[in-house]
């Protein structure tokens, strides 16, 4: 059993980054997947996740650190899931990013 942390920084208020992580797995992890033409249930299947634990820490106003941690079998594959975790966890950045200049929520 291997546990695999990655986080990023946010220039978001950490109440906008837990409002839209739902919004964010549904519609780019789990929409897309079934949008490439691949099974929706493989996306879970492909690290054998047992837990996975998110956690929004609060540095500043408008900043939030966003941490995951996946607890899965992964064999001798954990650069492989660190990667695709590290790439899912910039596209949510880029997804707040976006998603918070139409909602006028960020610094300026």
């Amino acid at each position: 059993m291997a546990t695999i942390t990655e986080s990023i920084e946010t220039d978001v208020p950490i109440e906008y980054a837990d409002k839209e992580w739902t919004e964010y797995m549904f519609s780019y992890l789990y929409r897309g997947y079934a949008q490439r033409g691949r099974d929706p249930n493989e996306m879970a299947q492909r690290i054998d996740a047992d837990s996975c634990t998110v956690t929004f820490v609060d540095e500043s106003d408008k900043t939030t650190r966003v941490s995951v941690s996946v607890e899965c079998q992964v064999a001798n594959d954990t650069e492989r899931v660190r990667g695709d975790l590290r790439r899912d966890l910039q596209q949510y950045r880029e997804f707040l990013r976006k998603h918070c200049e139409k909602d006028h929520c960020g610094p300026g």
